[in-house]
């Protein structure tokens, strides 16, 4: 069924930064929707490939966490899973909002698998939602702010996951999943000989991309859990960098506050340190000023594609140019810019 194939092709997103193929993958959805109406698991399929879209911005589970909230009230509610229900969780199930969720959605698609535990496709299955849910519990150790995940309970929880994952990996030889998992054992225990230990083995299996990503969340962790810093201490750096580009950008809190719908008092209370901006205002922080994310973590801009960079500066030009421009000009050069717009998309 076209169905199928549209949802197999979102699956195959998962991991993937190409945007454009993503964009390509919505469109055929809508085509789908438009002639053969809709169903839960095509909303879903949509909702796979906006979280996907977005998994390569730093500290975006707030976000992605909203994106399928849905998709784990739905699964939730219904006992009525099947094959392609089981794979929409297994492929977003490190999204869970908290600790409580995460083992609530893992506990039910664990049992809807044990009842095909012995067909091939099931225990793989099982071993990517043991896998994603081992990273989420390696992020809510050092990443969730609100401190409400018991930690004895993770302990036990994050030991447990990691014996069936090698259990899984060494009775069908998983080679790369078993890499993985004791690379997330050494970050999560902070334990340095672990990690390299797990390096080497995903070396030996070739997977040059895997290591590539496991090389950067190691460096991620890194930096946290180095300086084991308090709450309060990341509020101020991320405020103090969100700060530091509103005024390079020679913006006013106002100004700020306008783009995000939010108040005076709110963007200032983040450049204070005295509230913590939500990851989803990190991320439109970082649209507005054209920076990733993780720049208000680090104060370092990672280096931008070439066409980005290049049309970055040419905003700056225009926004020295304007400032020097009365209300009435400014006022005719957006009636001139809105009419070349309409002459380039009547010719697109």
């Amino acid at each position: 069924m076209l169905k199928y194939q549209l949802l197999e092709e979102v699956f195959a997103m998962k991991g993937n930064q190409d945007l454009v193929k993503n964009k390509e993958i919505r469109v055929r959805f809508v085509d789908y929707i438009e002639f053969n109406g809709s169903d839960p698991q095509i909303e879903d399929g949509l909702r796979l490939l906006d979280a996907f879209a977005i998994e390569f911005q730093k500290s975006n589970l707030e976000v992605s966490s909203e994106i399928c909230a849905p998709m784990y009230d739905r699964l939730l509610k219904t006992d009525q899973w099947d094959l392609y229900d089981v794979r929409l969780l297994a492929a977003t199930i490190g999204y869970a909002r908290t600790f409580t969720r995460l083992r609530e959605l893992a506990e039910k698609a664990l049992e809807k698998l044990e009842e095909h535990s012995h067909e091939e496709r099931y225990i793989r299955l099982k071993l990517v939602i043991h896998v994603n849910s081992i990273n989420r519990m390696l992020r809510a150790k050092y990443f969730d702010c609100d401190n409400l995940v018991p930690s004895k309970e993770l302990d036990e929880m994050f030991n447990e996951y990691v014996d069936e994952v090698m259990s899984i990996c060494n009775r069908h030889h998983y080679p790369v999943h078993k890499a993985v998992t004791v690379i997330r054992m050494g970050l999560f225990y902070q334990n340095n000989n672990l990690a390299n230990e797990g390096f080497e083995m995903l070396s030996e299996t070739g997977a040059e991309e895997v290591y590539r990503m496991m090389k950067e969340d190691a460096e991620e962790f890194s930096f946290f859990t180095g300086i084991r810093m308090s709450k309060k201490q990341l509020n101020l750096i991320i405020g103090d960098n969100v700060r530091k580009k509103r005024r390079e950008f020679g913006m006013t809190l106002e100004d700020v506050s306008k783009a995000l719908n939010l108040t005076n008092a709110n963007i200032g209370f983040i450049e204070r340190g005295e509230r913590g901006a939500t990851s989803y205002n990190l991320l439109r922080l970082s649209h507005l000023f054209g920076v990733n994310i993780d720049y208000f973590y680090t104060g370092v801009e990672a280096a931008l594609p070439p066409e980005i960079a290049h049309r970055k500066a040419q905003l700056k030009k225009l926004d020295s140019f304007v400032k020097g421009l009365s209300d009435s000009q400014l006022d005719f050069m957006i009636t001139m810019a809105k009419n070349l717009s309409d002459v380039v998309s009547a010719k697109s």
